[in-house]
């Protein structure tokens, strides 16, 4: 009659090395190593693990180790043939397939960022991705902010959205402050295992304004069929809209009051010169590639263009800028 096995854990994950529990109905003379097999499951499996034997009669050991900074599941099967004791005749000894989670990473990798243009919304609002490298459960105290210059974070609220491995930090940064703060990884995520593990990234620094710099002096130029407003503001500012395009009437409309028939948004928009510029502007002056600038800064440029290259002339034209066209600089 063959002999049974009972593999047995006291625990169903391993953190570190461990022993697996061998229990015989039939006192036996030994337990080969090679009537003990390991099969892959999830994960890192059986790569890099090994074990010993150990024990005698009816109770025996399997001595695991375990690779470190690997988390795998693996299964463990007796099938074979032992002697038992008093007896000279090999017998056939078969096991319970034993199911194995192991764990030795002591963290999980995430990236927050990158802060780009699109990552800063109308209203204060400011959305920055965080990937995690697997599934976790994870709240926003993995992510505290810290103060880096302009004004102190009182008032700057956020909250952490999504699951599994895609999450969004969400900041609401309240009217009128400028400044700068660092978002680091200080916490721990719950990973679908069960294993709570340390959370770690590279810090990155987000810059903001809800600034809305003062108007100082506007002129509407008509030459033909083009039309230029000029706009003039008392400190260096930027686009209070990053993500705008050229030639993205939604997204203009939302700063500006034009009357007319016909009119389609500006063909193009730009920072001008610090001095206040002549006249006509110049013809030539280029679209400019500041738009795409990550950071959201601007130096010397308090001066705006937005241009129309050809409007018909029986088209009246009057524009109002709106509050929240532009906002203040970031520190």
């Amino acid at each position: 009659m063959p002999i049974t096995a009972t593999l047995s854990q006291s625990q169903t994950l391993h953190t570190s090395n461990f022993e697996i529990g061998v229990t015989l109905d039939m006192a036996i003379q030994a337990l080969p190593k090679s009537i003990i097999s390991l099969r892959t499951i999830a994960e890192n499996g059986r790569d890099g693990v090994d074990f010993t034997v150990s024990g005698s009669d009816r109770t025996w050991n399997l001595n695991f180790t375990i690779p470190s900074e690997k988390e795998g599941t693996f299964e463990i099967l007796i099938d074979g043939s032992v002697t038992p004791v008093g007896s000279s005749t090999p017998d056939s000894v078969m096991s319970n397939a034993l199911v194995v989670v192991y764990d030795t990473t002591v963290n999980v990798s995430a990236t927050i960022g990158p802060v780009t243009a699109d990552s800063y919304k109308e209203d204060g609002v400011i959305a920055i991705p965080v990937t995690v490298v697997e599934n976790v459960i994870i709240s926003k105290n993995a992510f505290p902010i810290t103060h880096v210059s302009g004004d102190n974070l009182s008032g700057v609220a956020y909250a952490l959205y999504g699951e599994n491995a895609t999450y969004e930090l969400v900041f609401k940064v309240p009217e009128n402050k400028s400044g700068r703060f660092r978002i680091s990884a200080e916490g721990d995520a719950l990973k679908t295992n069960g294993v709570w593990d340390n959370v770690i990234a590279t810090p990155v620094e987000v810059a903001y304004s809800t600034v809305e710099p003062e108007l100082v002096d506007h002129r509407v130029v008509r030459t033909g069929g083009r039309i230029d407003v000029i706009l003039q503001y008392g400190i260096d500012c930027t686009l209070n809209d990053p993500v705008t395009e050229f030639g993205d009437g939604a997204q203009f409309a939302d700063f500006l009051d034009y009357a007319g028939t016909n009119l389609s948004p500006p063909n193009f928009y730009r920072k001008a010169d610090n001095d206040y510029p002549d006249i006509p502007l110049p013809a030539e002056l280029p679209e400019a590639d500041w738009i795409s600038d990550a950071t959201l800064t601007t130096a010397d440029a308090t001066i705006y263009l937005l241009r129309w290259e050809s409007v018909a002339e029986s088209v009246e034209f009057n524009v109002t800028i709106k509050p929240g066209f532009v906002r203040g600089p970031v520190s």
